[in-house]
């Protein structure tokens, strides 16, 4: 499980992990809420970052809102109005 920074934390007990497969496949799960929307929620580690940002749409308690992989492992989370957002269904290719 990440370290979350800039206020953010679990919420309904999901608490959000990060899978990195021998294919290079990498997936984010969870629900995370509490932070400013923009802040880094948590940083990946080298071998799962992308080559280039990634944007995921999410559903958040309100409606949707999306998820940004950026190419040095921020994760950034926005959620529309909503006070929580789930990581579920985050899969993207790692760089290395």
């Amino acid at each position: 499980s990440p370290d979350l920074l800039n206020s953010w934390v679990t919420v309904t007990s999901r608490i959000p992990k990060y899978v990195h497969c021998d294919s290079g496949l990498c997936t984010l799960m969870g629900t995370v809420g509490g932070g400013t929307e923009g802040s880094t929620v948590f940083n990946l580690p080298l071998e799962m970052r992308p080559s280039q940002p990634r944007t995921f749409i999410c559903a958040s308690d309100n409606t949707s809102g999306s998820v940004v992989i950026k190419t040095d492992g921020d994760v950034q989370v926005y959620m529309n109005g909503g006070s929580y957002l789930h990581l579920d269904g985050v899969n993207w290719m790692a760089l290395h």
